[in-house]
């Protein structure tokens, strides 16, 4: 049997005809309005984030323990500093400050992930703050300590850091402003003779008499670089919890990569065996290359079909997103607080995802896919929390977000990795990735039973191919002649 070439004309005229038809211009559209969304998707949640910054939680922490001046006053710079920051706040709710007793309550707060970042007050503050009225050695430098989580990261890391920066800087102004105001009025009191006024603070007792922690008044010393000193005097420190943190891993950007290759992971094997059963059941033509595979159509209702790529797409997915896990642990040299857990979380995340997808498949067709691919990954990563954190997000893009998979599979993979499998957040990802396996299954159950029941096959009844029986009836006996 000879075949006859396929000339340039007839190729011509082929793709003249699917030129002309309305239907594959519209995939055009279509083509450009996914493409739109999905650059929204990302470039809407990074577009101004500190316009849209609301109630950033930070830890303010004062160990501060003051002292008492020559006439029994009582002097607590820490407390005021505490004071100050908290009624500034109440004007801005762009940062969130809680006030905790000591900085184990601090540290305690970062890892139970409650905020990104803390301010802390050293018990010597009060002290070193007055020891630059001083004469002599003894003046020091007063300090505050930003402390930072080596799970934070992305923007959420620079932002709390800004916050908790800018916040210090502005306690160090006003304590600077208090610090000339007395150091001017003792140098002019001195000059008259006059040392007991020195016993009234003027900016109304923020900065009280400094006797009991040096010796004489430096008010003669008042000189400009002095002065320049006190204007800001407040030194700013950084310190990251836990101190013996492995540096490989504190960028705090791994979860998000890998909640990334976790997602992908689990939208590949929904695809492939979409691809492959229903090119086994004879629904869909299987091309490598130039060679097209097209088997007889298998009678099979669609609840069953589902059920077949649900059970094989478990598998599949929670293997998928165990080597995902392990390739991160071994060959990436990931440091996890909780490997084994990691390991297991990893691998539902992705089965997760891939029975989502098949449901999307099931319930929509070819549009599923498109459907789930939007979800899960164009939209789902800009809002999961990684790059931009929730509360620089709009108000609306953020509970979209806490409802699509991506901001659970971060949020649990940050948790294992940085806080322990005993996280808070931990046990929320376990269970809304739970319920989206559980609720996948009874998604593609009830709408494939749905069509089943309403007679939408997917082939015609002469597409079919008929079951070999077991036990073939016997041939009848030729009558007799």
């Amino acid at each position: 049997m000879t075949t006859n070439p396929v000339t340039e004309e007839d190729t011509t005229v082929r793709a003249g005809t699917v030129w002309k038809q309305p239907s594959a211009w519209l995939v055009v559209v279509v083509g450009c309005v996914l493409a739109a969304l999905s650059t929204l998707s990302y470039l809407v949640p990074a577009t101004d984030p500190e316009d849209h910054l609301h109630r950033l939680p930070l830890i303010l922490v004062s160990e501060d323990q003051g002292v008492t001046t020559a006439d029994g006053t009582r002097v607590d710079l820490g407390t005021q500093l505490v004071r100050g920051i908290t009624r500034a706040a109440a004007r801005d709710d762009r940062v969130e400050w809680t006030v905790v007793a000591d900085r184990a309550d601090a540290e305690r707060a970062l890892t139970d992930q409650e905020a990104y970042a803390a301010l802390a007050v050293p018990r010597d503050f009060t002290r070193t703050s007055l020891s630059l009225l001083t004469a002599g050695g003894s003046a020091e430098r007063p300090t505050l300590t930003v402390l930072t989580h080596r799970g934070v990261g992305g923007m959420a890391a620079s932002m709390s850091d800004k916050a908790a920066r800018e916040t210090a800087a502005k306690a160090s102004t006003r304590l600077g402003a208090q610090l000339v105001t007395r150091a001017t009025a003792t140098a002019a009191d001195g000059a008259t003779g006059n040392p007991a006024a020195g016993a009234t603070d003027r900016t109304g007792g923020s900065a009280p008499d400094a006797a009991p922690v040096g010796t004489r008044t430096q008010g003669a010393a008042a000189g400009p670089g002095f002065l320049t000193l006190l204007h800001d005097p407040v030194q700013i420190m950084a310190e990251q919890h836990p101190v013996d943190a492995v540096p490989a891993s504190s960028g705090g950007i791994v979860p998000l990569y890998l909640a990334v290759a976790l997602l992908i992971s689990g939208l590949l094997p929904a695809t492939l065996l979409t691809m492959l059963i229903d090119a086994r059941l004879g629904y869909l033509p299987l091309e490598v290359g130039p060679r097209r595979l097209l088997k007889p159509v298998v009678g099979i209702a669609r609840s069953s079909t589902f059920l077949a790529k649900a059970g094989i797409g478990a598998v599949m997915g929670f293997t998928a997103g165990a080597v995902v896990a392990w390739v991160g642990l071994g060959s990436a040299g990931i440091d996890a607080q909780a490997p084994g857990p990691l390991v297991v979380f990893c691998g539902l995340a992705c089965a997760a995802v891939t029975l989502l997808t098949l449901a999307l498949f099931a319930v929509l067709g070819a549009p599923g896919q498109i459907l789930a691919l939007l979800l899960v990954t164009l939209i789902g990563i800009p809002l999961s929390g990684g790059a931009v954190p929730p509360e620089a997000l709009p108000a609306r893009l953020d509970a979209l977000g806490q409802l699509l998979p991506a901001r659970h599979v971060f949020e649990g993979a940050r948790s294992l990795l940085f806080y322990g499998g005993d996280a808070p957040r931990v046990t929320t990802a376990w269970l809304v990735m739970g319920a989206y396996a559980l609720g996948s299954v009874l998604l593609g159950l009830l709408g494939s039973h749905f069509y089943d029941r309403r007679g939408y096959r997917r082939a015609h009844e002469h597409e079919m191919t008929p079951r070999p029986t077991a036990h073939p009836a016997p041939e009848p006996l030729p009558r007799p002649s």
